[in-house]
Parts: C-alpha cells; structure tokens; sequence
C-alpha cells in the first residue's frame, strides 16, 4: 500500500510533456508557442483561445485519440510545405 501511494505522489508532480500540436485540438484553430496549453493526461496541448481548454478538459476523448494525438491532426498535412508540419501533426521548426 505505501508503495502504491508513493508511486502516485511520484507521477502527480510529474512535469507535463511540451506541446507540439500546430492547430488546435478543439476548433482546429493556429496555434504557436505563445498560445495557451492544456495538461491531459502527462500531454501539453496547445489552444487556439482560453475557452477551448474547458471543453478538452471536460472530453478529452471527444478531441484526442487513445494515443493521445489530437484527432484533427491529418489536417495538418496539408499545410506541411508552409509550416514544417510532419504527418504526426507536430511543428519542428529547426528542421531544414
């Protein structure tokens, strides 16, 4: 039991994993390193706007799928010329 309640006290403070979504979960809005996040479940999830965090919270299964990877993110690749976006949905700007 003791090392059941340590492991949990362990992972509860466990720094979230930076955002790299390029459009927003929820309204599919641009988003960029100076936008709002979301924390689900360890994942940082970059926002459009403040209120899009409510309803991602509230369903995050509604907007991500099981491996966390926002269900909208197959949109992306059609930006991927203009903004480095890979097929996964993620920016890497430092990369040629």
């Amino acid at each position: 039991m003791l090392s059941l309640l340590l492991t949990l006290a362990m992972t509860a403070n466990a720094p979230s994993k930076p955002a790299v979504n390029v459009i927003c979960p929820v309204c599919s809005g641009e988003v960029d390193k100076e936008s709002p996040t979301a924390d689900i479940r360890g994942q940082q999830y970059a926002l459009c706007c403040t209120p899009c965090e409510e309803p991602l919270t509230a369903a995050p299964n509604d907007y991500l799928k099981a491996d966390g990877t926002p269900k909208n993110s197959p949109k992306c690749m059609k930006m991927a010329p203009e903004k480095d976006v890979w097929a996964s949905g993620t920016y890497m700007p430092d990369m040629p």
